[in-house]
């Protein structure tokens, strides 16, 4: 079954390069891997390492972007006891080491108005759509479709500045034993060219609870690229969550091959 969706995805995205509506159309790739630390007020740690390869078809008008994951998981579950002082039953003490594709993602955009230059933002709708290809047995995913509408905009305001806004919504499927609530991810960013043609990218998403009465998360992000004429880019980052139920962090590194760190549609 996740072959075969794997498949018709990649079938629709060589439809949407070969459309005569889009002769002009750009091919991007992102290769970002990123590692992810964290430790929840459980005791439940957890290191993700994620290998992504993003695709994107961009026209003046049009682009999508589909995201193909390699996960490698490791989880440790702390003992935790029940009962008194006469029957103190532990309980837990697992450890989790699974690897294999993660959840591909398809984000379609259209653009309301065409940007590029000084004082011209973009603005643009589209929507997102998580495919469960996640093998949810090995804890990498859910098994369950996640949806949604997003929006956004993105202006150079001079030479050294530019500016994006984002909002996504995301309708969130339930599993068996966790009923997920609806999301909303609000996310500002910024991109200050530094020397001749670097960047520092430095960027905020607030994004409401996975579960009901679950509290907020914000996520900053401070970024380097540096790009050459070629058409790629290297970039490096950090991230980290704050006002998380726990503690959790992490790097990225890895290139950007026509297309910036900042992108619309993205």
């Amino acid at each position: 079954m996740r072959t075969r969706s794997i498949c018709a995805l990649l079938v629709v995205l060589a439809g949407f390069a070969g459309s005569n509506v889009l002769a002009q159309v750009i091919t991007t790739v992102r290769v970002v891997p990123s590692y992810l630390a964290s430790e929840a007020d459980n005791g439940v740690k957890m290191d993700l390492s994620s290998f992504p390869i993003t695709v994107g078809l961009l026209s003046n008008r049009f682009a999508v972007h589909a995201t193909f994951p390699y996960e490698q998981l490791h989880a440790e579950v702390p003992v935790t006891y029940i009962g008194g002082p006469l029957f103190h039953v532990p309980v837990g003490g697992q450890v989790i080491d699974e690897n294999g594709p993660g959840d591909v993602v398809v984000a379609p955009s259209f653009a309301i108005v065409e940007g590029g230059l000084i004082h011209r933002p973009w603005v643009w709708v589209g929507a997102r759509v998580k495919v469960p290809t996640a093998d949810s047995d090995k804890y990498l995913g859910t098994g369950k479709y996640d949806y949604g509408p997003d929006a956004g905009i993105m202006g150079v305001v001079n030479s050294r500045l530019l500016l994006f806004a984002s909002a996504f919504y995301d309708v969130r499927g339930d599993t068996q034993y966790v009923d997920y609530s609806n999301t909303l991810a609000l996310t500002g960013a910024t991109r200050i060219r530094v020397g001749q043609i670097s960047g520092l990218t430095l960027s905020g998403t607030h994004g409401s609870g996975l579960v009901e009465g679950g509290s907020p998360v914000w996520t900053v992000t401070t970024a380097y690229d540096h790009p050459f004429r070629n058409g790629y880019s290297i970039y490096g980052g950090a991230f980290k969550e704050l006002n998380a139920p726990g503690n959790a962090y992490g790097v990225a590194i890895g290139f950007i091959y026509r297309e910036g760190p900042l992108t619309w549609g993205g």
